[in-house]
């Protein structure tokens, strides 16, 4: 959240995808550092080939991220800073 009130912009269902990934990336190799291009790649691959059932938890926090994205406003003129 900016100090003018605008909240964060909301993610897609690829960048929920990448985000989990790289969770469990961290939490099978604890302490490694990780490849941007390559970890993406791979990451770009496994998406392809998710099916859109697969998908759909994806586009359902998508869907919730969208409207944190536009009530983030109006929540932060009620509240403030302090709801952030």
């Amino acid at each position: 959240m900016g100090s003018r009130g605008k909240p964060a912009n909301a993610k897609n269902a690829y960048n929920f995808f990448i985000s989990i990934m790289h969770e469990e990336f961290k939490s099978l190799f604890p302490g490694k550092t990780v490849d941007f291009i390559d970890f993406q790649r791979r990451c770009a691959g496994k998406w392809k080939l998710l099916t859109p059932e697969e998908k759909v938890p994806f586009e359902q926090m998508t869907a919730l991220d969208k409207q944190r994205f536009q009530e983030g406003p109006i929540l932060y003129k009620l509240f403030g800073e302090a709801y952030f």
